[in-house]
């Protein structure tokens, strides 16, 4: 049979002092401090003695710490998946991210040594390198990096991932990422993850760019704003552009269909006018013109000329010619006064009426030819 092993003092007053620690602190985070040279984490516990406590211990004595505290803290037991190299606490009473971005300032990077484990995945750019043509084409090649010579110098192709994270790092790939000035390995407390009030922030969580979060923030803001304006859905921010925006495509309605308003009332009037005097421009060419007078050129007076002896005989026959057909004209003229001269009264009065009716026809066509005659023509 079997007997159970003693735990030794000291290590129960180990466990028995991290329960407490753990209770105490609001912010309880999990680091690895593999890569922390001692005067580094000297200096850095001197500076933050005041909001940061930082506790080491051994793997085992953490872990049982951990499980005594088990359904008294909520979610610590998600904290042992953390565990990894050299684990230390670091404890705190302000927010994960504030923590994590103290820890972020006071670190270094530092070339990769054999052995040690990528602290995050390690990629080699693709680009010229300082190389030239040599061995080290094979070099890169037996570590999965495709190369090739351009200008005299070796090339990198494309991106290539040298080690994911937490794989330990060759001999080969730490010679070569030296070579490459390369260094992915960082002096300093490495948080991996914080539990508060029950949540666990993980180091891929807590390791937020600041400027690009805020960017992101932004960017979300200015597409939601014009969202709003899209769909015209009220908001604080949207509500004066909404109004403004309504107000001109009122405006632009009731000038497009002549609606009166207060507003339009003056560009209505103003427009009106224009067209009036266009219409009256346009009508001056259809009026009446003034009858232009037309004199008759002057007539210079001959002064008679002298005729000569033969003309004179000649002038004598056509004078008589000349009187003789005056007197023959004359002559119906004077048998038709006469005739009239001869008729009865009855016979007149009845001609002189007819003659007055036909006058009175003739006068009424007149009119109402000149009654429907346009104006423009008169």
């Amino acid at each position: 049979m079997k007997q159970a092993t003693k735990a030794a003092p000291w290590k129960k007053e180990e466990v028995k002092r991290l329960q407490q620690e753990l209770q105490h602190f609001n912010i309880i985070g999990i680091a690895d401090m593999t890569s922390m040279p001692s005067p580094q984490l000297q200096k850095l516990r001197s500076t933050l003695k005041d909001s940061v406590k930082i506790s080491m211990t051994k793997t085992r004595l953490l872990t049982l710490a951990i499980d005594n505290l088990t359904g008294k803290i909520p979610g610590i037991e998600e904290l042992k998946k953390h565990l990894h190299g050299m684990p230390a606490l670091v404890l705190t009473n302000d927010n994960p991210f504030k923590l994590a971005k103290i820890l972020n300032k006071n670190k270094s990077t530092a070339p990769a040594k054999p052995g040690q484990l990528a602290p995050y995945d390690i990629f080699v750019p693709a680009g010229p390198t300082p190389f030239s043509p040599g061995p080290v084409i094979g070099e890169l090649g037996s570590l999965g990096i495709k190369a090739t010579i351009q200008e005299g110098k070796v090339t990198i192709k494309e991106d290539t991932l040298a080690a994911k994270e937490g794989e330990e790092i060759s001999a080969g790939l730490a010679t070569m990422l030296t070579k490459l000035s390369i260094e992915p390995m960082e002096i300093g407390i490495n948080l991996l993850a914080t539990l508060e009030k029950g949540t666990i922030y993980s180091k891929s969580i807590l390791s937020i760019d600041e400027t690009v979060y805020l960017n992101n923030l932004k960017l979300a803001a200015r597409r939601s704003f014009n969202l709003t304006l899209a769909i015209a859905y009220p908001t604080k921010q949207a509500i004066k552009l909404l109004l403004n925006k309504a107000a001109l495509n009122a405006d632009s309605l009731a000038n497009s269909r002549n609606i009166l308003t207060s507003k339009t009332a003056g560009k209505q009037l103003t427009k009106a006018e224009r067209e009036a005097k266009t219409l009256a421009h346009a009508l001056q060419g259809y009026e009446a013109q003034e009858p232009q007078s037309f004199e008759a050129p002057e007539k210079k007076e001959e002064q008679p000329q002298k005729e000569s002896p033969q003309q004179q005989e000649t002038r004598q026959p056509n004078e008589q010619q000349r009187q003789e057909n005056v007197s023959a004209q004359q002559l119906p003229e004077q048998t038709k006064s006469k005739e009239n001269h001869d008729q009865s009264p009855e016979q007149a009065d009845k001609k002189f009426k007819e003659e007055e009716r036909v006058a009175q026809d003739v006068l009424k066509k007149l009119q109402d030819k000149k009654i429907n005659k346009p104006r423009w023509a008169l």
